[in-house]
């Protein structure tokens, strides 16, 4: 039994992809959905629609599904991940951490945050903001990747970005994060 909550509905939804379309009960916060082809977690946000697998199997009479995000208000301009990147160089060896959101639910319509944080050449601590759609931190002088304090501190409902900056070469690695559940993303995903 899901319990529900004071407007009845369940947290969590449970649904079967069946060829005519989603069947079972819906959730306000999340769905777990039993795909052809593995169980999902779906969640849908203003700025974010986002479908990630959580186990592959394979059961027979159900329709398939595919991890994805959709980004109802278009992708995030290019010119702000080239603005994250600077400021992430300029605070050499220290990590730094941004977010972007929408907050004026206008296409296109993005803007960067740098909240308030400490920081050193191996950590950031920061009081993370819900409202915002991609939080973004460099790993100063060490490799892009996604560390346990990464997999634990980042429990929302939002893309996610961590960035390197090793021996003086940029990189990058991207996820969307679905409390807990994550899926990698190519940048050409998130920014146009």
């Amino acid at each position: 039994m899901n319990p529900s909550t004071s407007s009845g509905q369940a947290p969590v939804g449970y649904l079967h992809n069946t060829r005519q379309g989603l069947v079972g009960e819906r959730g306000i916060g999340y769905q777990f959905v039993m795909a052809t082809n593995g169980l999902f977690v779906l969640a849908e946000s203003p700025q974010l629609k986002a479908t990630v697998l959580v186990a592959e199997a394979s059961v027979r009479g159900l329709a398939p599904l595919e991890e994805g995000i959709e980004l109802p208000f278009g992708k995030i301009p290019m010119k702000l991940w080239g603005s994250a990147l600077r400021i992430f160089e300029r605070a050499l060896p220290q990590e730094r951490l941004l977010t972007i959101g929408n907050f004026g639910q206008c296409p296109g319509l993005y803007l960067t945050h740098l909240p308030k944080q400490k920081t050193t050449g191996t950590s950031v601590r920061y009081r993370p903001l819900d409202a915002q759609l991609f939080e973004v931190h460099s790993h100063g002088l060490l490799r892009a990747f996604f560390s346990s304090t990464d997999d634990a501190d980042e429990q929302g409902f939002k893309i996610y970005g961590c960035v390197g900056l090793c021996e003086g070469r940029q990189e990058w690695k991207l996820r969307v994060g679905i409390y807990g559940y994550f899926a990698p993303l190519e940048l050409d995903q998130v920014f146009a």
